[in-house]
């Protein structure tokens, strides 16, 4: 992949921090709770947290809308329901990604002098969502082609399949390698008190091999469980001069960067030509950009994280993943993870709940579940295992099919000189 010039972004590196932080898991069967009350709860624990009235919050970020709830102006639906008066508001959707996203556009308004807090959040309900998708059908039936792909009946499994297959013909990969990650990330959620696999135990590569095939070569345990009564999460964010006055452990925001590329998967042949793209391709995507972009800004790279917390709805894209975020060589993935690049006790931590794989898909919200373990292990108040000594977490959140949109935060717990 060719990355283009960019410009000087430093200055922005540690100008806003999360100052407070809300999360809730629903484990209620009786009476699931919809999203919006999930997201409302989370809101209220982030401004309490950071000891602030909601009056002094004047911007709000929602993520994509939840599919259990297709509110539209879902932001101003959280607005309202807060008592918030904003005076910046909308809702952050590249698709998925809009999680990670909505944290520069908060740092963007806090610095803008337009505000001096600005509420990011986001959620959804999974047993809700599946209701939803089954009215029209399957989730493929949004995030494929309708005139290149959806007459196939494509499912959402069988387009990631196509990534797999591409992965093994170029590079080399094995069953054995996907099976691999599964593992790790299963050695994470047992670990997690709140991961929906860890009641499952833990598992081996012969466990994975043995599941059943869902579409070659994904198998069952290498698909992201759901979590079935969600999450949501919230996030306080302000300018560092205020973080500092408030807060004893302020997380700033050090890099951000975003990359949309395709909506659909078959998009991704379409973009031979472009300045960012060699050749058009399933194993590379536009997280490359995402992420030069927020490591330029942080004035760091994948050797200073001592976190990563990166999307796993499939163990076999996240070999595409770390390879796009620099955390191993383009092809090399399968050998890092084979090697012992990832190992719960040895590796680099990553995706320190379990990930999607192991603590679970709530919905198009997923990435929020990853966004809040990265700050919590920060502030040291990680639910699961702690990671002794974290001080720099690079957080990623995708969506659309394949790594169409992506966006890309690191966070630490010092502001740059």
């Amino acid at each position: 992949m060719v990355i283009e010039d960019r410009r000087d972004t430093r200055h922005w590196s540690g100008s806003a921090a999360i100052v407070g932080v809300g999360y809730r898991v629903s484990r209620e069967t009786e009476k699931p709770p919809t999203p919006l009350r999930l997201i409302l709860e989370a809101c209220v624990d982030a401004l309490r947290d950071a000891g602030v009235e909601r009056e002094k919050v004047q911007a709000l970020f929602a993520t994509r809308a939840p599919v259990a709830d297709q509110h539209p102006q879902f932001n101003v639906k959280i607005g309202t329901e807060l008592g918030l008066t904003t005076r910046f508001s909308t809702e952050v959707t590249q698709h998925a990604a809009g999680t990670i996203a909505s944290l520069k556009y908060a740092m963007l308004a806090v610095n803008s002098g337009i505000v001096d807090y600005a509420l990011c959040c986001g959620g959804d309900t999974s047993n809700l969502w599946i209701q939803g998708t089954r009215r029209v059908g399957a989730t493929a039936f949004h995030d494929s082609d309708p005139q290149f792909e959806t007459p196939y009946g494509p499912s959402m499994i069988g387009i990631y399949a196509q990534h797999a297959i591409r992965y093994m013909h170029e590079y080399g990969a094995t069953e054995e390698h996907f099976a691999r990650v599964a593992v790790e990330h299963r050695r994470w959620a047992v670990a997690h008190p709140q991961a929906v696999m860890r009641s499952k135990g833990l598992i081996t590569v012969k466990d994975v091999l043995a599941s059943p095939m869902i579409a070659y070569p994904i198998r069952l345990f290498e698909c992201s469980p759901r979590l079935p009564q969600g999450s949501a999460g919230a996030l306080l964010v302000t300018r560092a001069e205020i973080a500092r006055e408030i807060c004893e452990r302020p997380i700033y925001i050090l890099g951000v960067g975003e990359c949309s590329t395709n909506e659909y998967a078959s998009d991704r042949l379409s973009l031979l030509g472009t300045r960012s793209f060699e050749r058009p391709t399933y194993t590379e995507s536009g997280l490359t950009l995402a992420a030069t972009d927020a490591y330029d800004m942080a004035g760091l790279g994948p050797k200073d994280l001592d976190v990563v917390q990166c999307v796993s709805n499939f163990s076999s894209i996240f070999l595409t993943v770390i390879e796009d975020l620099g955390l191993c060589a383009r092809g090399e993935a399968a050998a890092f993870v084979e090697t012992g690049g990832i190992d719960f006790e040895s590796g680099l931590p990553v995706n320190t709940n379990g990930g999607h794989l192991g603590f679970g898909h709530p919905g198009p919200s997923m990435n929020m579940d990853s966004l809040v373990e990265g700050v919590r292990q920060l502030q040291r108040r990680a639910v699961g295992k702690q990671v002794e000594g974290a001080r720099v977490c690079l957080v990623h959140g995708t969506g659309a099919p394949l790594l169409g949109c992506n966006a890309v935060a690191i966070l630490g717990t010092e502001r740059p000189n």
